[in-house]
């Protein structure tokens, strides 16, 4: 059984040089959620995966209440619910004796009620919910382990499909979402090379998102439509511990070539940035 949701708002509402006036709304409801999981496993290493749950989601603070500054509150939203369905295989296996491969990949599926999006209005936005909303999608995961050395790679492909037939982006893909994306990493790691009890940890990461819009995309020539560009970040970390990592220092860099990085909403986010973070292990 799902908590109860219960909203009380009481908000001032601004009526240009009129003044304002006191709106409150109060909201209790019951929501129930249930889901199932099973697992097939062929050997030790190999097996198929099944998910199937109904859920509800109910608005977070922001989404709910807004932020005070550009996001204004909507009392009347209303919890999202979902069938969701997951079906996926995963298999591990050795190469001669020191090289570990893992493959994993599955298809999801899920339909959604009183979907929450928000969308940009200009200077001020608000969260609403989208009728119903259709997605599907694959994902994979691939890890490549040798001795001190490891890989991995992650891709997913997400189609969002609005299907509320009385909203005018009927068949629409949800805007301000990646629907393409895939993160990559290569990491070495070395004990004992500058000390008895020390280790050493070189990490690389990639991120390549494909561009999307940032509106409905039916609501604009092509010409005129916003759209977030495609990004490819490369981020790096070197690692220095000491004494079985009681004391650890870490060099980071963001965003390595200072490429052009954007959030969901086309709000550019900042460039190269280095970090440097001290941690003491207290046993």
């Amino acid at each position: 059984m799902n908590p109860a949701g219960v909203t009380y708002i009481r908000e001032a509402v601004f009526y240009n040089a009129t003044g304002y006036k006191k709106e409150e709304s109060e909201l209790t409801n019951n929501y129930f959620g249930y889901g199932t999981a099973l697992r097939y496993k062929f050997t030790e290493n190999s097996g198929i995966k099944f998910s199937f749950e109904h859920i509800y989601r109910i608005p977070e603070v922001e989404e709910l209440l807004g932020d005070g500054i550009n996001i204004l509150a909507n009392p009347k939203l209303k919890p999202e619910s979902s069938d969701n369905f997951n079906l996926g295989a995963y298999y591990k296996f050795m190469l001669q004796d020191y090289h570990s491969v893992s493959v994993e990949a599955g298809g999801f599926m899920r339909k959604a009620e009183d979907f929450i999006l928000l969308l940009p209005g200009g200077i001020f936005s608000t969260y609403s919910n989208v009728g119903k909303v259709d997605i599907t999608g694959i994902d994979t995961d691939i890890k490549y382990h040798y001795k001190a050395f490891n890989a991995s790679l992650n891709a997913s492909y997400t189609n969002s499909i609005n299907k509320d037939k009385a909203s005018s982006a009927y068949l629409d893909r949800l805007p301000n979402q990646p629907w393409l994306f895939a993160n990559g990493s290569v990491g070495y790691g070395k004990e004992n090379w500058l000390g008895k009890d020390t280790k050493i940890q070189f990490d690389w990461y990639s991120q390549y998102i494909h561009w999307f819009y940032l509106t409905w995309p039916s609501k604009a020539f092509e010409a005129g439509k916003s759209r977030i560009p495609t990004q490819f970040i490369q981020n790096a970390s070197i690692s220095y511990s000491l004494k079985n990592g009681t004391y650890n220092i870490a060099l980071d860099c963001t965003n390595i070539f200072d490429t052009e990085a954007f959030d969901n909403y086309k709000l550019q986010k900042a460039g190269r940035a280095f970090y440097i973070k001290l941690r003491y292990f207290i046993k």
